[in-house]
């Protein structure tokens, strides 16, 4: 009986701090209303509570938290309409389109049919993700960039799409990075603690000629995500280009114009990308022939 008592007094101070920070939500107050929110959970847990604090992360944008919370509200209740409707939401800010189709099917079994309408919506965006694979195969940057920028606008927060974009531009564009250095710019203080951005934004950086606050972001990005072979590759890539460079140019003084051609040729091989610097490496090349 005690227990019994004890348990409902919990439940009803929950339902307490819920209604209070469903009213913070309603005054525009969001940090306080996930306060109560999270002070509703540790009371009691519920599908509604984990729902309505995911409303209020999607309201601040934070929309891995707020995912985590719509699958906490369908852990506990697959059938609750609501949290598929919310994990649309974050589905679709952070450019997993085909999750996002699966929450509004999801949602429209269970009998809520306002999203239904997006449906058209999302596979345009699919759409669009083929539209870029397909121009940057067929090397039409303008076109994959076109794409791409559609989708980061639609995608607020998908980092795989931002990438896209950033190499996309970096392609359209390869030997002026203007446009690429003014897009992260705007966006680096969202992901500044994303390796993959950081491991762009580095690389944009190194191109515009800023190399060694573009090396100290890619070395911050494999600090972050230490097992990624991608960015390894490309940090030991800077580090051996480096070194090739510095012995051609030695090659070069001692007058072993071979040596040096050949270091410089190796040199070419790094980066196709970058090229300010492929364009300094055919000079000093074409000296030493």
């Amino acid at each position: 009986m005690v227990e019994a008592a004890e348990s409902q007094n919990m439940g009803e101070l929950a339902e307490l701090k819920k209604n209070e920070g469903n009213a913070a939500l309603k005054a525009g107050k969001v940090d306080e209303a996930i306060r109560l929110y999270s002070a509703a959970i540790e009371l009691q847990q519920s599908e509604g509570m984990f729902t309505n604090r995911a409303v209020a992360y999607i309201k601040q944008r934070k929309y891995e938290e707020a995912l985590r919370d719509c699958k906490q509200a369908l852990f506990l209740n697959n059938g609750f309409a609501k949290a598929h409707a919310r994990a649309y939401a974050c589905h679709l800010a952070l450019g997993d389109l085909e999750s996002a189709k699966q929450s509004i099917e999801a949602a429209c079994s269970l009998g809520d049919q306002s999203l239904a309408d997006k449906l058209p919506y999302v596979a345009e965006l699919e759409r669009y993700e083929g539209f870029v694979a397909q121009a940057m195969e067929r090397k039409e940057y303008r076109e994959a960039l076109f794409y791409a920028s559609k989708l980061v606008e639609n995608c607020v927060d998908s980092i795989k799409h931002l990438v896209k974009k950033i190499e996309a531009q970096i392609l359209y564009t390869p030997g002026d990075m203007t446009e690429a250095i003014r897009f992260t710019t705007a966006v680096q203080e969202k992901f500044i603690g994303n390796a993959q951005f950081l491991f762009w934004r580095g690389r944009v950086l190194i191109y515009n000629g800023q190399v060694d606050v573009g090396k100290k972001h890619v070395r911050q990005a494999l600090n972050i995500d230490v097992d990624n072979a991608t960015i390894m590759r490309y940090w030991k890539g800077l580090q051996n280009a480096e070194g090739l460079k510095n012995s051609a140019a030695h090659a070069f003084k001692e007058n072993h114009l071979e040596v040096a051609v050949g270091l410089y040729g190796q040199c070419l091989e790094f980066d196709p990308l970058n090229c300010a610097y492929n364009q300094s490496i055919l000079f000093n090349r074409a000296s030493a022939f």
